[in-house]
């Protein structure tokens, strides 16, 4: 767990686009914006709500397993072994250690529509003989819906000794960095901003105290000045 406190949210910020669709928002989100944000110095954590993960999803028709003679967890059992990721160990350099990984097979929902699910007198049977092979994402926990439209709300939260103003500022200023690379997507960094908050506070106090001493010097002036002395 990342280290936070009970003030720790310092920023929430709306996307949304009428260009790409929630699935294609959320990949910008987890493997573009989150990683930037994520190197902010004082940025603890960023939570994504609204996400919608693209997945690929194998439905079972049952009618052509039933003719096939195939069952659900063989089924199962075939795909699991197609899409599990597997250590090639790790070779050793005289300054440091290579891990190494296979390479999976399947990169596209067709790569997995081809996978070998058993055979029937020396002919492969394939995963798209007996199911549907599709893009999809699994079902939404919750949505998140920014200036009436469905969108994607990234919570932006620091660690407790980081400063507020520093952080909203490095956030605001990588989210204006990153707007030529999210096309089409529009974005809302006022949704809850404590900053805010913060600086109207300074602003406050400094009018207060410019006007203190104003009165100060007034009252003095009128208190203490000697008209003998001119």
């Amino acid at each position: 767990m990342p280290p936070l406190s009970s003030l720790s949210r310092a920023l929430k910020i709306g996307l949304w686009s009428d260009e790409l669709s929630q699935m294609e928002l959320t990949v910008h989100c987890k493997w573009t914006i989150r990683q930037r944000l994520m190197a902010i110095p004082g940025v603890a954590n960023v939570a994504i709500w609204g996400d919608y993960d693209r997945q690929f999803q194998v439905l079972a028709d049952p009618d052509r397993l039933r003719a096939h003679g195939v069952t659900l967890q063989t089924l199962m059992a075939a795909v699991q072994k197609a899409v599990e990721p597997a250590s090639g160990g790790f070779i050793d350099t005289p300054n440091q250690r290579l891990a190494l990984r296979h390479s999976l097979a399947v990169r596209t929902s067709q790569d997995l529509r081809d996978v070998v699910v058993t055979t029937r007198n020396g002919i492969p049977l394939l995963v798209g003989d007996v199911a549907e092979v599709k893009i999809g994402s699994p079902p939404p926990i919750g949505d998140a819906i920014i200036n009436d439209v469905p969108g994607i709300l990234l919570i932006v939260e620091k660690q407790p000794w980081a400063n507020t103003l520093e952080v909203t500022r490095g956030v605001e200023e990588a989210m204006r960095q990153l707007e030529p690379a999210l096309p089409g997507v529009q974005i809302d960094t006022r949704i809850f901003r404590p900053a805010t908050f913060i600086e109207r506070a300074l602003e406050n106090l400094t009018h207060s105290l410019v006007l203190g001493c104003v009165l100060v010097v007034v009252v003095l002036a009128l208190f203490l000045f000697n008209w003998r002395a001119r």
